[in-house]
């Protein structure tokens, strides 16, 4: 049978056709939403919307790579068009296209003399130019561009202050983080060492602890960001004036994740406290209170915290798989057992199920169907930077140091700020006796995260074997004041005292250098609240010391007669 003539159809027809389609989308009824963007592409074959309408059912319906096809199908142009090739581009990893497309619709933008609202004919059909801006730094982001990315995010954000994903992209990228550590970094490692002061280590991991005049800076930046906004019109309909009410509450979590990304955990936390209960007691909140103590190490207050992320939402899985790393820690087998039976019902195919169920697996001491599960959930998500960094722990742990090392690069190149890869790197030139290179990637470690205090313990072993005494001491006692429970923190001190005062005792009378062995004897004698036995040597340091040190050792003589004459008073 012949098709009928053509008919001319109407803008009415076509107006029906979008209705339905959208209301279709609306309802989640993807396959008739297809069904009549085919209708609608062959009655109005000159049209772009029905392309883009076929293409956006396609990307939400979980195929991005058909959603791809259908665009380059056409000769459709429109912002709208481009803006989604991009995005369905992006997530089948063609960064190149997608890159381009961007770059392409934001330079035409320029050219026309738009920087800021719609692009395109409504609001339907348009493209906020700092939605354009934050896929763009997504893009950069994936490509390891960073000083690229962060531009756009930046741009993102001065345009619409409310995108709080291009902000939470920003921070990850470590643009917030504090940039002073560099020096410390190097004289930790022993670059351009001034030998006549060894009293340095501990002053300055201090100096990298303490907020500093730039963390100020960095949140004034923040606050300005998110007041500034360029449009008078946004894709979701709202002005800047309607955006400022909720506004307060984005700078107070935008605080707090800043000090977070630099890990000032603890400031982190107090600043989530700030907010109303309201928004504290939400998932997203408690589940980054949970990543601060974890941070920090201290495993049974992030435990406690996702805990009640889980009640506020059963369904979550982001930041899960930090949870399950929390269990193994404590070494909870139940509790492991049933969040990796929770996240397998809810998502099998999400990374941080994989991570939770590689974490059970390891600690049952099967490491064979851990890597197996880490495995996995880097097949199911390559850019996951934290199945990279778990998988490296497994292969090092059953001695394959190539693949460990392999896995833990990955995950650095992924995230530049993941710690636990250059402490992952560092154990293992630990134990392949590479102490110098273990002493440097501790030491990057630590730049990244100063408060850990198991970082500070492992840089302190590496110092130990490098019979650096002091400094090793000087790591323990950072341990011990970050989280006083652990007892290996306080052994590891106790073993470093017992081993400087036999290599003290081995150099009296055979060191030039008599007053300051004496001198380091007393200090250790007075950490391990030996006060007579500190005093002798205090002592015996005076009648040996060159004329210059005399005064600062009778400093700490009369220091510590104080100290004693108050623990007196006060017993």
């Amino acid at each position: 049978m012949e098709p009928k003539g053509t008919e001319t159809p109407s803008d009415a027809e076509a107006n029906a056709y979008k209705s339905a389609i959208f209301s279709s989308i609306d309802h989640f009824d993807y396959d008739n939403a297809l069904f009549l963007s085919e209708r609608f592409a062959a009655a109005f074959p000159h049209l772009h919307e029905p392309t883009i309408l076929m293409a956006k059912t396609h990307y939400l319906a979980g195929s991005p790579h058909i959603a791809c096809r259908v665009l380059e199908s056409t000769k459709t142009n429109s912002p709208a068009a481009r803006f989604l090739y991009a995005l369905c581009c992006f997530q089948v990893d063609r960064l190149t296209a997608a890159e381009k497309a961007l770059t392409d619709l934001l330079a035409e933008a320029r050219s026309a003399g738009m920087t800021t609202g719609i692009l395109g004919t409504d609001l339907r059909f348009g493209v906020d130019i700092s939605h354009a801006h934050n896929l763009l730094g997504r893009v950069h982001l994936r490509m390891s561009s960073i000083k690229q990315a962060q531009k756009e995010f930046k741009e993102a954000l001065r345009l619409n202050p409310t995108l709080w994903s291009a902000f939470q992209n920003l921070a990850g990228t470590g643009h917030f983080a504090d940039e002073g550590g560099s020096a410390t970094e190097g004289q930790l490692v022993g670059k351009g060492e001034d030998k006549t002061s060894k009293k340095r280590g501990f002053d300055e991991m201090q100096a990298v602890e303490n907020p500093t005049n730039e963390e100020a800076k960095t949140l004034t930046r923040l606050r300005e960001m998110m007041h500034q906004s360029g449009s008078t019109q946004k894709a979701d309909g709202l002005s800047d004036s309607s955006k400022k009410p909720i506004l307060p509450v984005l700078q107070v979590l935008g605080d707090a994740y800043v000090k977070l990304s630099r890990y000032h955990c603890i400031e982190a936390l107090d600043a989530f406290q700030k907010l109303p209960g309201v928004h504290y007691n939400t998932a997203w909140v408690l589940t980054n209170v949970a990543k601060a103590h974890y941070e920090l190490a201290k495993f049974s207050d992030a435990i406690e915290a996702f805990k009640k992320a889980r009640i506020a939402q059963s369904w979550q899985i982001e930041h899960m798989d930090i949870y399950g790393s929390s269990l193994w820690h404590v070494r909870d087998e139940t509790a492991l057992s049933r969040l990796a039976h929770e996240l397998n019902a809810i998502d099998r195919l999400a990374p941080q199920t994989w991570c939770v169920m590689g974490n059970l697996e390891s600690l049952k001491r099967q490491p064979e169907r851990a890597i197996k599960c880490l495995t996995r959930a880097v097949q199911l998500s390559g850019s996951f930077a934290y199945s990279h960094m778990l998988l490296g722990a497994e292969y090092m742990d059953i001695g394959d140091n190539l693949n460990a090392i392999k896995s833990f690069q990955k995950a650095r190149t992924l995230n530049p700020r993941s710690f636990g890869a250059w402490y992952g790197l560092g154990r293992i030139s630990y134990a392949q006796g590479k102490f110098k290179v273990a002493r440097q990637q501790f030491a990057r470690a630590m730049r990244i995260n100063p408060r850990n205090p198991i970082l500070h313990c492992y840089l302190g072993i590496v110092f130990q074997k490098e019979r650096e005494h002091e400094r090793a001491l000087e790591c323990f006692e950072a341990a011990i004041n970050a989280d006083p429970k652990v007892t290996l923190y306080r052994f590891r001190k106790a073993y470093a005292l017992a081993e400087a005062l036999e290599c003290l005792k081995k150099l009296e009378g055979h060191s030039p250098e008599e007053g300051n062995v004496y001198f380091l004897r007393g200090s250790i004698y007075k950490a391990k609240k030996e006060p007579s036995l500190a005093l002798e040597a205090f002592t015996k340091a005076v009648l040996y010391a060159k004329d210059d040190q005399k005064r600062r050792i009778k400093a700490t003589i009369e220091k510590l007669n104080e100290e004693q004459e108050d623990e007196k008073g006060s017993a």
